[in-house]
């Protein structure tokens, strides 16, 4: 089990770290095919990807807790929360316009 999680933490770290190298080619116009925002888009998704693959143990362990613990359930609803209206806040076109106070 432990050489499973390895292998999926090195493939996930490289696809981790494969974004940033086709990002700063593109962006350093060396490369300036890859600086395409299709290109980017596949990146993004392989860097999600990546990110949850080096993430999975720990992501395991939280939802573990939240199941065993309601207090630190409770406290990852708080933050859940906060980080939502905190977006909302933020982006005030996802608002309807009536919420919108006028100076």
């Amino acid at each position: 089990m432990k050489v499973k999680e390895k292998q999926l933490r090195l493939i996930g770290a490289a696809l981790f770290v494969q974004f940033y190298v086709v990002w700063a080619l593109g962006f350093a116009n060396y490369v300036p095919q890859l600086y395409n925002l299709d290109v980017l888009r596949a990146s993004a998704i392989l860097l999600v990807i990546g990110l949850l693959m080096m993430l999975s143990g720990y992501i395991k362990d939280m939802a573990r807790q939240v199941v065993a613990d309601k207090y630190f359930r409770a406290l990852m609803i708080i933050y859940a929360a906060s980080c939502v209206l905190h977006n909302l806040q933020r982006h005030d076109d996802l608002l309807p316009a009536e919420h919108l106070v006028k100076p």
